[in-house]
């Protein structure tokens, strides 16, 4: 089964408006609250799916990094018909097979474990696996490459493709890829930031396709080389809750979102976390696309032409919202109804008494409240008046409110 029919749907089509993010951190300590060490809210998972359900994303893959974090992105990936995982260990983190004591061993527990995903129908490829030379304090080069070629068995095995992992070591990255090039059916190097020399080698390979999130829209010379990469060879992601699109970033231009966000010490679950990137702004594709239309050669309109133009179209649709709003606002006021029709007379008489049932009864639910309130607030005082047994009821709220006299005994 090739890349493309077990990423169905992943791929970058302008036709199909529904997303798939190919990668999510959804492991990270930052969905659960934890930043630097520190809880600062609770565990929200559910709570950013439903961001990201509702913002058109049909799809997620979460990334496996180490063997206990595929474990983990494996439950998560069945919470969820739309979720699905990876299996496999991170470039920094290939120390782990051989302070395990038994790198063998290791191995087939990521193998086994590969499989019973396979077999529920959430793994979807071996990763993400590759090197990293940005980041050698956790791990040395020879133990990275080691072990990235070894995770070649788990692709071959399997029968799975291969979520990559390539920084500042194309080079290597390719030589091994090169060496194992009838070992995997495909794969997909995500959050691309290399060059366009390291674009065009990558391109060369069978059944590769490219990654791109906020880190490949950076700087302008990153513009420049996925604007070089072919939409069929393109996958999008968000790589959250890392790779956000800054607003001193180059990508900036081309982007438009309006989820509000308060940092996390003021955490509302309305809200984005400040800085946490998240899947519901995967929606990039839009963005490459108004950037290659801008920037194709036959396309005779600068970048800031076509940026003016998306602009007036952006406030006009605004302009028309406000008029409807206006609208609406009038009519549920009584106003400027004679010319509606029967149906939307109906249709507007519907909401209003429906708005007015819900209103009415929050009234009684906070009078009910009061009641209770004040009821729990009366005291009994036994005294006498005139050698008179009596009961004071005293409430602390309204003051002294009754004297209940009782017979002479």
């Amino acid at each position: 089964m090739g890349l493309r029919n077990i990423f169905t749907g992943i791929r970058f089509n302008f036709s199909v408006p529904k997303y798939t993010d190919i990668a999510v951190n959804f492991t990270d300590g930052m969905f659960k609250g934890i930043y630097n060490g520190k809880q600062h809210h609770v565990s929200d998972i559910a709570t950013v799916l439903s961001r990201a359900w509702n913002a058109g994303v049909d799809r997620i893959i979460v990334t496996g990094g180490s063997l206990e974090e595929s474990k983990e992105a494996l439950a998560i990936a069945e919470t969820d018909g739309r979720l699905f995982c990876t299996v496999g260990v991170h470039p920094t983190r290939c120390k782990e097979f051989e302070e395990s004591g038994d790198p063998k061993k290791h191995f087939q527990a990521l193998l086994a474990l590969a499989k019973e995903g396979i077999q529920k129908g959430k793994v979807v490829a071996i990763g993400e696996c590759g090197l990293d030379y940005d980041r050698l304090h956790f791990c040395p080069p020879e133990v990275q490459k080691k072990y990235f070629e070894k995770q070649f068995e788990l692709a071959y095995a399997t029968k799975l493709p291969m979520f990559l992992h390539m920084r500042a070591a194309a080079e290597d990255f390719c030589e091994i890829m090169e060496r194992n090039i009838n070992k995997f059916t495909g794969g997909v190097t995500h959050s691309f930031t290399g060059s366009a020399e390291d674009r065009d080698k990558l391109l060369s390979f069978h059944n590769m396709y490219i990654g791109v999130n906020g880190c490949s829209l950076k700087m302008a010379e990153n513009l420049d080389v996925v604007r070089g990469i072919p939409v069929e060879r393109m996958m999008i992601e968000t790589d959250s809750p890392y790779c956000e699109i800054k607003s001193t970033d180059a990508g900036i231009n081309f982007v438009k979102s309006l989820w509000p966000s308060k940092k996390k010490e003021k955490y509302d679950k309305e809200c984005l976390v400040k800085g946490r990137n998240e899947p519901c702004l995967v929606l990039v594709k839009a963005t490459i696309e108004r950037y290659k239309k801008a920037s194709d050669s036959s396309n005779t309109g600068s970048v800031a032409e076509v940026n003016a133009q998306f602009y007036q179209q952006e406030a006009e649709k605004l302009r028309n919202q406000i008029r409807n709003l206006q609208n609406t606002n009038r009519h549920m006021l009584g106003e400027s109804v004679g010319g509606l029709p029967m149906k939307e007379l109906k249709s507007l008489e519907s909401r209003l008494e429906k708005g007015i049932s819900r209103i009415r009864s929050k009234k009684n639910e906070l009078l009910f409240a009061e009641i209770e309130y004040m009821q729990k607030k009366v005291k009994i005082v036994k005294c006498t008046v005139n050698d008179i047994p009596v009961d004071i009821s005293f409430n602390q709220t309204a003051g002294l409110s009754a004297l209940c006299f009782l017979e002479k005994v």
